[in-house]
């Protein structure tokens, strides 16, 4: 009887091509995926970015139009006896507007006055906040300086007397410097326009609310 003739087994295995095609389909998925990862990264930074300066741009007009609708309309005497006016644009060249402001917080109830004089200013393209807690000391340095908003690159303001004819955003009667001649101590609507190198031309238009302090 014949014995059966026994053959070595054949490996069952991938060959160095299909190795090679393998592994060049698993880089071509590594570096979409990886792709996709970094386009969502970047995608997301200037999402968070963009709302941070969204937040920034908000809050400048919030101050803004608390510091407009708490104006005082009475001129005050400086520790020198000289009248400092309620309302002043531009001051002294260096700030765009200065006012007398009352409602300054005071949560402890500490025994002082509410009275504080602002002023923005554009430095090096950016606003700032001025604040003086002594508003009758003219040659004192701020109490608080607050950055507000960077890239600016022009801000403009605008006031609206009460005797104008043409209250319109964009009517007659709109005057560059405040006080102006036979005209009460705060104008009747501000109109301030801020351009930025990233959002172009901003324009917000604030009423006055006489307050009587």
């Amino acid at each position: 009887m014949k014995k059966a003739v026994r053959y070595p087994n054949k490996q069952l295995g991938m060959t160095l091509i299909e190795v090679i095609v393998a592994v060049s389909i698993m880089a071509v998925i590594a570096v979409t995926s990886f792709q996709t990862l970094t386009v969502a990264i970047d995608a997301s930074e200037l999402s968070r970015n963009s709302m941070k300066r969204l937040g920034r741009i908000d809050r400048t007009w919030l101050l803004l139009e608390k510091d407009l609708n708490h104006a005082v309309g009475h001129p005050r005497r400086g520790a020198y006896g000289d009248k400092i006016k309620a309302f002043e644009a531009p001051f002294e060249r260096e700030y765009i507007f200065q006012v007398f402001r009352a409602g300054r917080s005071n949560p402890l109830y500490l025994p002082r006055t509410e009275l504080a004089r602002v002023g923005y200013r554009l430095e090096d393209d950016v606003l700032w906040r001025d604040m003086w807690v002594d508003p009758g000391n003219i040659e004192a340095d701020p109490s608080t300086s607050q950055k507000l908003l960077d890239k600016v690159e022009q801000v403009e303001i605008h006031m609206l007397p009460w005797s104008a004819n043409d209250p319109s955003m964009e009517g007659t009667g709109w005057s560059e410097k405040w006080p102006i001649s036979q005209a009460e101590d705060l104008p009747a609507a501000v109109r301030i326009r801020i351009t930025l190198e990233d959002r172009g031309e901003i324009t917000r238009l604030f009423l006055i609310l006489k307050e009587d302090f």
